[in-house]
Parts: C-alpha cells; structure tokens; sequence
C-alpha cells in the first residue's frame, strides 16, 4: 500500500482568502509575476507537515489530531465551539526575506493556541515514529512560491515589494483543524481533508 503526503492544518475562510487576494495586489506588477500562487481553494495554516506515512495510520493519526485538539479545549462533538481568533500580519519569506523562495503572510495568535496545538500534537506523533520538528513553529498562509528561474535581481525585486507590503490587521476565526492528504498533479497540488475536528 502506498503511502499519502499528510500533513495537518488550519482551514481559512472565505474572507481571509479575499485578504489573501489583496496582498498578493500589494506585492505590486513588477514583483507579481515572479511568484508562483497558491490556488485559493489550497490556502491555510500548516500546525505540521508529516510527509509521506502508510496509509494504514491514517485512522490513528486523526485520531491523534483529534486528541490534541481537545487538549487545548477543542471538541469534535461541540458545534458551538466559539473557535480561536486569529490575524493577518505582515508577509514574510522562506528562507528569508532577503533570499525569498516561499512568500508567505504571518499569522498573529494572540492566545498562543495553534502553538499549544502544535505542541500537543508534537506528542501524540511521537508514538507513531514521527521524529520531532525542532523548528520554532511560526504560524503562517502560504500564499506563492518565487518561480526557480528567478535571477538575483529579480529576487531583490521581491524581496523590496515584501519589505514595502503592508499589513491588513484582517481578523478571522480558526474553527477547525483537519488531517489533510496533498496529492501532486501536473496542475499543481490537490488537497483533501481525511479527518476533521472541532477548535474551542
């Protein structure tokens, strides 16, 4: 059985996707081209990318998401759960801003909550064999990738439109937290989500 590219998630909704939208406009013409965009139906906040794993985990492993959201005051069965309010902040790159490969917008989480799902999460992996991210979690939307063929003055035309780019301070609220598949097309990536669970 093969394995599936998983990784789990933070839905967006429509209005931040519109947000997304007008920061991608405020990357200006000359920067907006040399950047690859992400499909809107694709934008969300990534709490941890696992890679390829058998399939045969994937009940399991939802599971786990659903655990680690109930540790932070998540529940599958609430449907009145208020949710986690979250904000847009400025955009960023990776590796970074002067070397920008991945552009992505900063999400502001005031309450610390995705990083305690983070962490949670972190845990309940670590019984599946999933060695630990030692990365500093940054919660953020991918919004576009920076074409490969860039030359190093069109990198700098990013990186300028990245330093200048603005914040919107756009508020939204995060009510949910899936297990999503990434499947890799010649039309660029599929997402699907396999498990879903409730955040307080």
């Amino acid at each position: 059985m093969a394995d599936l590219r998983l990784f789990v998630a933070v839905p967006v909704d429509a209005p931040t996707v519109a947000a997304a939208r007008r920061y991608r406009r405020d990357l200006g013409e000359s920067a907006s081209p040399l950047v690859r965009w992400v499909a809107d139906s694709n934008l969300h906040v990534t709490i941890r990318f696992l890679g390829g794993t058998p399939e045969a985990l994937v009940p399991s492993i939802g599971d786990a998401v659903g655990a680690s959201a109930a540790c932070i005051g998540g529940s599958a069965s609430d449907p009145t759960s208020a949710g986690v309010e979250l904000e847009l902040g400025p955009m960023g790159a990776f590796p970074s801003a002067r070397r920008p490969g991945t552009v992505w917008i900063e999400v502001i989480d005031r309450s610390g909550t995705l990083t305690r799902l983070h962490d949670e999460l972190e845990r309940e992996l670590a019984g599946f064999g999933f060695a630990p991210d030692n990365r500093r979690f940054h919660p953020h939307v991918t919004i576009g990738h920076v074409r490969r063929r860039a030359t190093p003055a069109q990198l700098r035309t990013v990186a300028l439109a990245l330093r200048s780019g603005g914040s919107s301070g756009h508020r939204f609220v995060a009510r949910e937290v899936c297990l999503m598949q990434s499947r890799l097309t010649p039309r660029g990536a599929e997402y699907s989500r396999l498990a879903i669970h409730r955040l307080a």
